[in-house]
């Protein structure tokens, strides 16, 4: 089917600095069920269930539009009549009334521990990643496609950037709810925290001479560079 035009969903109270995200269209076109997200967890690598994170519901009879949740985001509704959302890294649920567009009883976490990206089946099956899934190793690739790990010990690396001298790497881990850039001494085999401050610190880069590393920061409140 070739479905028309495209037309706008006429969103109230989206404020400045506020974006809507992760939509679902209910059975029977109800409504839609969706997330509000501040624009300032829209960069790479930032979490998309922040705590300035709310989930609202637009009756597409009336128009009218209401906050389900507050710190939380990526809801799902399920046939079973459960709506799914994360919450930080944990995977809740709350009983969904499709009638009256709303939630009844207190949440419930899903799984326990933290689950990050999840999917969840019409039929109600969750799919997500386990911790052990997550951890990754350091190695060396050649030009083969050959591995030779560096010996640094699993942890959840991103954003793994080599100094120019070729001595150490640069890496981000997350710590809870902020992440920390790391570097691994080839030489010596220690990783050394090297952003001890309680603050999201990612995507690093290293100075031409390997004496300083450039790196984002929310540290003092919006996202900016430091090294």
């Amino acid at each position: 089917p070739e479905g028309g035009e495209p037309q706008q969903v006429r969103t109230a109270a989206i404020g400045t600095g506020e974006l809507p995200a992760y939509p679902q269209m209910l059975p029977g076109r109800r409504g839609i069920v969706f997330t509000v997200l501040p624009t300032p967890t829209l960069l790479p690598g930032r979490s998309t269930s922040p705590p300035g994170a709310r989930i609202d519901v637009i009756d597409l009879r009336t128009g009218a539009q209401r906050t389900l949740l507050r710190g939380g985001s990526r809801a799902r509704v399920l046939s079973t009549g459960h709506l799914v959302y994360m919450s930080g890294h944990r995977l809740l649920g709350v009983w969904f009334d499709p009638d009256r567009l709303d939630i009844s009883g207190e949440p419930v976490e899903v799984e326990p521990g933290p689950v990050g990206d999840y999917s969840v089946s019409d039929e109600g099956t969750l799919v997500f990643p386990s911790e052990a899934d997550r951890r990754s190793t350091l190695v060396w690739v050649d030009r083969d496609g050959r591995e030779e790990p560096l010996g640094a010990p699993p942890r959840q690396y991103v954003y793994p950037r080599l100094s120019p001298d070729g001595e150490r790497v640069a890496v981000v881990l997350r710590d809870g709810e902020t992440r920390d850039v790391n570097v691994w001494d080839l030489k010596r085999r220690t990783l050394v925290r090297f952003t001890p401050d309680p603050a999201d610190n990612a995507l690093v880069a290293w100075s031409p001479d390997a004496t300083r590393l450039a790196f984002s920061s929310d540290r003092l409140g919006q996202p900016n560079l430091f090294w």
